[in-house]
């Protein structure tokens, strides 16, 4: 039996180990795959147990130091989700870079040329590289430190976000905020922005949707790209088995929803 997990800290709620198993099965593969929930120092033993795992909040960027080496994606991008295990080393890459692609790719969006990214975190990194690499030429990253420096962004406040009357064709939610049905920013925020992407998924309406749907504003949660992300994943796990990313993704949308 080969074994996966998911490191993170406070991910008990995650659904990666029902997609992974529905992959597994679906594939007739022999695999576990487990929730490695604490501090990461603690962990190290359990990971180096396993033949690969993928890696969530708040780890995307400590982790990089425990890595024999990078693939291009996650080297430019300055995080990584996902680590193979090979001869007891570990190899990074980046699989949220499709999973926010698709993501994008499937809003009913006409134009794309303008964004603002709430939050600089991991997942962030990939949702900018992703809209750099679409062309869009206005990005706005926000941040609760003031002075803080993403990319080549130098990001401005939520304060500022509220106060100044930013306009986008796409606002993303790349924090946790919203998990408890909070918001990040207001729903004047929202109302003029659009579209909207919140990474969160779990609730699969988290407030500042419930705004973007009442407005009418395309609007899409973090499922797609949870899901494409974790089939890109085993992908790397199992490069000799074929992983049909479109069925997979239909068959587990419906099996979680």
């Amino acid at each position: 039996m080969k074994r996966f997990g998911l490191l993170g800290k406070g991910i008990t709620y995650s659904l990666s180990p029902r997609i992974h198993t529905h992959v597994y099965e679906d594939l007739d593969l022999d695999c576990d795959y487990k929730i490695v929930d604490g501090i990461l120092e603690e962990q190290l033993t359990s990971l180096k147990q396993l033949d690969g795992f993928n890696v969530t909040i708040p780890y995307k960027q400590e982790i990089i130091p425990y890595l024999t080496a990078q693939d291009d994606a996650s080297r430019k991008i300055g995080a990584v989700n996902t680590v193979v295990q090979r001869e007891g080393k570990w190899f990074g890459y980046n699989t949220d870079y499709h999973g926010f692609k698709e993501t994008v790719s499937a809003l009913p969006i006409k134009t794309l040329k303008s964004a603002i990214i709430l939050g600089t975190g991991g997942a962030a990194k990939a949702v900018y590289h992703v809209l750099k690499e679409l062309g869009v030429q206005d990005i706005w990253v926000v941040s609760r430190q003031p002075h803080t420096i993403f990319e080549d962004e130098h990001c401005i406040t939520y304060e500022t976000l509220e106060n100044t009357g930013i306009q986008s064709d796409m606002l993303i939610n790349c924090t946790p905020v919203g998990r408890d049905g909070d918001s990040p920013v207001s729903e004047q925020v929202i109302k003029r922005q659009g579209s909207v992407v919140d990474l969160i998924y779990a609730p699969p309406m988290t407030t500042i949707l419930k705004w973007a749907e009442s407005f009418q504003i395309p609007q899409a949660n973090g499922l797609m790209m949870l899901v494409v992300q974790a089939l890109y994943a085993d992908k790397l796990w199992f490069p000799e088995i074929p992983v049909d990313i479109r069925k997979l993704y239909q068959d587990i949308r419906m099996v979680l929803e």
